[in-house]
């Protein structure tokens, strides 16, 4: 447990609980993000990358604590993943977010993050669970500049990898101007 990174100042920290990627699969999104570099998009640095199981947002100390014991509860198998393919968020006609999916059993794993917040007073998330990874943030782009990224987009056939999921951790997000720094507060093993 690394709880010298919470804050002693009772201030909030910001928190989400996620599966970290493998290198391999860093490596192969990064090769990806080269694809994509003459149109104006804000690139996730690969040691950034990751897939959110849950979105805590700002988080009080004592609340913080409760749920890194709480987290012990956690029962799931390990399980197999694979990176592939590519989307947008929301939507085509106005991208914000371009993605790279993950499939894989997240289900058990996701049943029991939702379950283990939810007891310490989290919501419940209302919309269906899509795992996957941020590959870039976009602000702006022009007619031409969107349609070429949705282009790319259809046309292009994506495979990042496997990898076996044997953790899940609890991170802190600092934001920065930047962007955004990640650290674990607690890493859970998920079991054979």
């Amino acid at each position: 447990m690394i709880t010298h990174l919470i804050e002693r100042s009772g201030k909030m920290v910001r928190c989400f609980i996620a599966v970290n990627l493998s290198e391999e699969i860093k490596r192969e999104l990064e090769k990806l993000q080269k694809n994509f570099e003459d149109l104006p998009l804000k690139f996730v640095k690969p040691e950034s990358m990751h897939i959110t199981l849950k979105f805590l947002g700002e988080v009080e100390e004592p609340r913080l604590r409760r749920l890194m014991e709480k987290m012990d509860e956690i029962r799931a198998k390990s399980f197999t993943i694979r990176v592939s393919d590519l989307g947008v968020f929301p939507n085509e006609r106005v991208p914000r977010v371009l993605w790279a999916g993950a499939s894989g059993d997240f289900g058990e794993v996701h049943q029991e993050v939702e379950r283990v917040t939810s007891e310490l007073g989290f919501p419940k998330e209302k919309r269906a669970f899509h795992p996957h990874v941020t590959i870039a943030r976009i602000k702006y782009l022009s007619p031409s500049e969107r349609d070429d990224l949705i282009g790319r987009v259809r046309g292009m056939e994506f495979q990042g990898g496997e990898m076996r999921v044997e953790s899940i951790e609890l991170m802190k997000s600092t934001l920065l101007r930047t962007g955004a720094v990640y650290e674990p507060l607690k890493s859970v093993r998920l079991h054979d």
